[in-house]
């Protein structure tokens, strides 16, 4: 009779789950350990004879606790330096070949002086001490260098750093200091009290997973773990807490903070493995190039066998990473000990509430872990060995399991029902979103870029209750995530709803007119009246989306008062061409970030340097903002303000703070302490004598000669 049953669709499904038998899966962890030194040792004593290439090793190669694979991943430092070789060569040839190409005789030096007659000459600079200067994109002095490796990285650590330049200043920085390096390295990632630059953090993971990939695989947990406070505690906060005592030195979650943040998110560990197993795990690569970030245009439909086929490949090389690239072997086998720990807590928790500590909660592991079939498991069939660790043999009778693809169907199953009751535990937005159960919604929980994302279609669907949110958000009495924001998103979102606002007006008179014109000849009044009723709607819902972006505001703005006090400092806010463009993933351009970080700083300093700010131009202004206003208001009110076109950073102090100070006779006391730049430009150049000062020595001069 059992032989007749039809067997359940996960037994007969085509995608590969298949995955070699690793012992070190479910080993405790100081025997993991043990086992990925090994493993380390055993890559270098397979490679021995090709690791004699110069520049296949990273700083601190002779006790250093890393391992490179040179026949899976190239040289990176060799590579790049081969390519700067050939662009040397390449010039040196061009430089002979225009050398042979120049005048032969006297009869040419005729032509030859009415063509360079007017150019620009040489001037003669050995005379000039440049004391390690360089002139700046905008002709002024500055610093080469700040003569620190790790403050190079610091200032260089963005998106738009290039893969050889990022690869120089890692080994410099890790050179003079291997903890800040990796500390550093995590501040690009960090969403809260860092950089939150995905992009940048991976492109430095694949630095450290070639020259110190059991550093990387050691401190993925970092990413997840919520070790940071979100508010400044003080010493009431820390007497009234109630916190559990850990005693285990070995168990990290001693880090943890009540109610804490972490530095990236659970879906980092799955990108990271993502790259790996795709070969893009480097300090060259672009991971855009893997994760898709973008939404992009769908392309044509694949036949069945297509996919099936594009899905075994995938497969085939996931397997063949694991079995020969001991980095990506410790990856994946740290990233499903990771989720599978977690999930198991919060599996024991969502059981037996009433046997966890009172301050312990699910996490948002679930949401983020591998779904079956899903992107990251089709990259790296990650999801198998979750399930295997969940679901070891010995949970499914031996007879449902005679061989081990089966047994990891049958976990894999185990997995995605468990994942179901987790998310659902956890409210995910998305889901009641999918059912179109806008009623279900708990807005209060809603995360801040889901909030921006799904903000007009609340509005749209669920105007009532949402607008209700709203009311109780600026009342108080209900709160709204919005602090892991930027300042730029907002400030470019709230430009563009402004943008909308007025094209909508526009188009409100237009409507009215063309409606008027259409009573007057007798026409179809009905159609005219449902076209304001629908005018109305969108109005509604443009109102609640501004509303949404001001609340979002104040919560950014009270976390940064919560996370500390700013005291005589005012910011110089850029707002020159240049910083109209680039265009960023986000849709932000520099003018966002200036103008964002410029008005944030005037809503969180106290007074009296509160609520100003300082244009960069020739002649530099003081601006007041109304923090009284809406977010959007506000905005508006700095993008209107008398705006120059270059970036004068000498004029601020020159010929608006330091006459100011004279003429009321402030004392030091009195003063201004900190100025913030907000600018992506170099500051314009000198034009006095001492042309050869950067512009901080030439400030300090006249400063100390002001008393």
């Amino acid at each position: 009779m059992a032989d007749t049953e039809p067997q359940a669709w996960y037994l007969n499904s085509k995608f590969p789950v298949f995955w070699p038998q690793c012992e070190a899966l479910t080993l405790p962890e100081d025997d993991f350990e043990a086992y990925l030194q090994r493993i380390q040792e055993r890559g270098l004593e397979n490679n021995l004879n090709k690791t004699d290439v110069e520049g296949t090793h990273g700083p601190g190669d002779a006790d250093d606790d890393t391992f490179t694979l040179v026949s899976e991943q190239p040289s990176t430092t060799a590579d790049v330096r081969l390519v700067l070789g050939s662009m040397d060569m390449c010039e040196a040839t061009e430089n002979e070949e225009s050398a042979q190409d120049g005048p032969s005789s006297s009869q040419d030096a005729f032509m030859a002086g009415l063509v360079s007659h007017g150019e620009p000459r040489e001037v003669d600079m050995s005379h000039f001490t440049m004391d390690g200067k360089m002139l700046t994109e905008n002709a002024d002095f500055a610093y080469r260098s700040t003569n620190s490796a790790l403050v190079d990285l610091f200032f260089e650590l963005e998106d738009v750093v290039s893969g050889p330049r990022l690869l120089e200043l890692l080994n410099a920085a890790w050179t003079e200091d291997p903890l800040a390096t990796l500390k550093l390295i995590f501040n690009a990632r960090s969403i809260h009290i860092g950089k939150s630059s995905r992009h940048t953090f991976y492109r430095c993971a694949g630095w450290l997973a070639t020259y110190h990939p059991l550093t990387l695989v050691a401190n993925l947990q970092w990413l997840s773990r919520p070790v940071i406070e979100k508010k400044v505690s003080t010493k009431d906060d820390k007497e009234d807490s109630d916190t559990e005592v850990i005693e285990d030195e070995s168990d990290p979650a001693r880090f943890d903070v009540r109610h804490g943040v972490a530095h990236g998110y659970w879906k980092d560990l799955l990108n990271i493995l993502a790259l790996s197993a795709n070969g893009h795990l480097t300090v060259l690569s672009t991971p855009r190039d893997i994760l898709n970030i973008e939404n992009q245009t769908a392309g044509p439909v694949r036949s069945k066998e297509d996919t099936r086929e594009e899905q075994t490949r995938r497969h085939d090389d996931a397997v063949q990473a694991f079995t020969s690239n001991p980095t990506h072997h410790a990856l994946h086998l740290k990233t499903a000990r990771l989720f599978a720990s977690q999930l198991k807590t919060d599996l024991a928790l969502l059981d037996n509430p009433s046997d966890a500590p009172k301050t312990a909660t699910i996490s948002l592991c679930a949401k983020w872990a591998p779904s079956p079939q899903r992107f990251h498991d089709k990259h790296t069939t990650i999801a198998t060995s979750i399930a295997e660790i969940l679901f070891p043999p010995a949970s499914f009778p031996p007879f449902l399991i005679p061989t081990r693809e089966t047994y990891l169907r049958h976990a894999r199953e185990s997995y995605r029902r468990l994942l179901t009751r987790l998310r659902a535990r956890l409210d995910i937005v998305e889901r009641p979103l999918t059912k179109r159960a806008y009623g279900d919604i708990q807005y209060p929980s809603v995360p801040s870029l889901a909030m921006r994302a799904y903000a007009p279609l609340f509005a749209e669907r669920d105007g009532d209750r949402f607008g209700e949110y709203l009311a109780a958000v600026k009342a108080g009495t209900k709160q709204i995530s919005g602090a892991v924001l930027m300042p730029s998103v907002l400030v470019r979102d709230a430009l563009a709803a402004g943008k909308r606002s007025a094209g909508v007006r526009s188009h409100k008179k237009a409507r009215a007119f063309d409606h008027g014109r259409r009573v007057r000849r007798g026409g179809r009044r009905g159609v005219g009246l449902g076209r304001n009723n629908n005018t109305v709607l969108e109005t509604k819902a443009r109102e609640l989306r501004d509303r949404t972006l001001d609340a979002q505001w104040d919560t950014l703005v009270r976390r940064v008062k919560d996370s500390g006090t700013l005291e005589s400092c005012i910011a110089i806010c850029d707002v020159s061409g240049s910083m109209t463009y680039p265009t960023f993933a986000d849709g932000t351009a520099p003018i966002h970030t200036a103008i964002g970080l410029s008005l944030l700083m005037a809503e969180v300093v106290a007074p009296p340097f509160g609520g100003a700010f300082v244009t960069f131009s020739a002649r530099p202004t003081v601006e007041k903002v109304d923090l009284t206003g809406t977010l959007g208001e506000k905005v508006a009110a700095m993008e209107r303000s008398e705006w120059g076109m270059n970036t004068d950073l000498v004029a601020v102090f020159e010929k608006l703070i330091l006459p100011m100070a004279v003429e009321n006779k402030l004392t030091q006391e009195q003063m201004v302490k900190r100025l913030f730049v907000f600018s992506d430009m170099q500051f314009d150049a000198a034009e006095r004598g001492d042309r050869w000062a950067t512009s901080f020595e030439r400030i300090e001069k006249e400063y100390m000669a002001a008393g």
